[in-house]
């Protein structure tokens, strides 16, 4: 998903709804020559600090660089960081430029976004955000760039929270802004899947298609990205394979890097359709999709700034993991743990997309017996996750389970009793919040899998007793399955 946008990216909703804000350090595969985000970030914190120590940080030039480096953290992924010095900067600019000054909106906007990038329908996240976009709604009006800039965010927080409703006039009205001003492959296109899926999760089918139509009628390329990810919403895979294959053959036929990239973009989405369709380990479609990530990733390998490289090594893994009858975990792993470590250096341990891949590992690795490596690989999530709003109620309680099951292989039974009934409670709280979608489905599913533990462990504490200290081997058929 292309991740280019003056504020915010409102991604597709399928794989996540993904933000990143524009204004920091340029991106490598756009200029060669420019520094990389974790480059960024340091050449600017080395400035703040010059400019800092002699006379102390709240000077002209103190602030400006803060500010500076406040925008490269941002641009790295390390959202955690950069909200701690927008909040400090916060109550200096008031009051030496006023409340309503440009400088103050322009703080209360980047942490709108800073908020929503880390889990806004946190309470706290979306209060910023909301606050941000009142405040410059208010006092700039609707029209101007920088109530754009927050009201994006806040639809975004809005839309993750479930709140639908109140999600669509905000999403819309950025949609129709970005429309009136660019051309085709603008931001209204970027942003055009998720209004339709948006509309589709409110009833209004024809709102949909009407506008994925604005957009095909002036971007045909835009257009086949927003019925992709309606396809994926509404489960149509044979739809998404169809039209996957299509979009990465126009691709492939044009010579530019950008074309090059979407066309693998595509063909990573066409081997996810084909995982999805498999019908058994032996479905020729599990060979095709094997091809086609092992050859983007061969081709992202090659690109000196590794774009979306993470994406096809996370893809393979997910390949391997869920090959049916023919799982290859040692391979899975692998891949993963590089995934992870990728993801790591481009965006930062506590970046919503290191979190994910850092979990999934983590339950990976307790599904297959759990041992030390387990237990780091939750620890270190639990360290990233611990900062407030960095992980989804949904995601803490599939960390409780999987401490639940390592903790049990470790003999410590009641401590994995105590996580099991952790994880429950943070499913339901998950599956009861307001305006959630399939809710009902959700929960059952979510506890099945602590169900499924239940039961494994329940057999072998009346088989071994309660100090069981035995971990099951890999391949035993006996370890609890954790998580989809």
């Amino acid at each position: 998903m292309d991740r280019r946008l003056n504020g915010s990216v409102w991604a597709a909703v399928g794989a996540a709804v993904a933000l990143a804000c524009a204004g920091g350090p340029v991106r490598a595969q756009d200029a060669p020559t420019a520094p990389t985000p974790a480059e960024a970030v340091i050449a600017a914190r080395n400035a703040w600090r010059a400019a800092a120590k002699p006379a102390g940080g709240d000077t002209p030039a103190a602030l400006t660089a803060e500010w500076r480096l406040a925008i490269a953290l941002t641009g790295a992924g390390a959202m955690a960081e950069a909200e701690g010095h927008w909040r400090r900067m916060l109550p200096v600019v008031r009051a030496r430029t006023g409340e309503t000054s440009l400088e103050t909106l322009t703080i209360m906007a980047w942490l709108g976004e800073n908020a929503v990038s880390q889990g806004a329908a946190e309470p706290e996240g979306m209060a910023l955000a909301q606050q941000g976009y009142e405040a410059t709604l208010r006092i700039l009006g609707p029209d101007h760039d920088l109530t754009e800039r927050v009201r994006l965010p806040y639809g975004t927080a809005l839309f993750v929270a479930g709140r639908y409703a109140e999600a669509e006039p905000l999403v819309r009205a950025s949609f129709d802004y970005w429309f009136g001003r660019e051309g085709p492959g603008g931001n209204a296109a970027t942003m055009a899947p998720s209004l339709a899926v948006l509309y589709q999760a409110l009833g209004r089918e024809d709102e949909a298609r009407q506008v994925l139509s604005r957009v095909q009628a002036r971007d045909a390329e835009a257009g086949a990205s927003a019925r992709l990810a309606l396809l994926e919403d509404a489960g149509d895979w044979a739809g998404v394979l169809d039209l996957a294959r299509r979009t990465a053959a126009q691709r492939r036929v044009r010579p530019d890097a950008e074309a090059r990239f979407d066309a693998q973009a595509a063909e990573l989405t066409a081997a996810n359709a084909l995982l999805r369709l498999a019908t058994d380990g032996d479905d020729p479609r599990l060979v095709e999709a094997e091809r086609l990530i092992q050859t983007v990733m061969v081709e992202r390998r090659a690109d000196p700034a590794g774009r979306g490289l993470d994406l096809a090594v996370d893809a393979l893994s997910d390949l391997y993991l869920q090959w049916p009858g023919r799982r290859d975990l040692t391979r899975a792993l692998a891949l993963k743990r590089e995934a992870v470590a990728l993801t790591t250096a481009v965006f930062g341990p506590d970046h919503p997309q290191t979190l994910k891949r850092q979990l999934t590992l983590a339950m990976m690795l307790a599904g297959n017996g759990g041992g030390p490596e387990a237990q780091a690989a939750l620890d270190a999530y639990g360290r990233a996750a611990a900062v407030p709003g960095a992980a989804t109620a949904d995601e803490r309680a599939f960390a409780a389970l999987a401490s639940a099951v390592v903790s049990y292989g470790g003999g410590d039974t009641r401590g994995a009793w105590t996580r099991l009934a952790e994880a429950s409670r943070l499913f339901r709280q998950y599956a009861v919040e307001p305006g959630r979608r399939d809710t009902a489905h959700a929960y059952l599913k979510r506890q099945s899998d602590i169900f499924r533990v239940q039961v494994t462990m329940g057999w072998r504490y009346a088989h071994d007793g309660p100090t069981r200290r035995t971990v099951p081997t890999p391949n035993d058929g006996t370890r609890a399955p954790v998580g989809d």
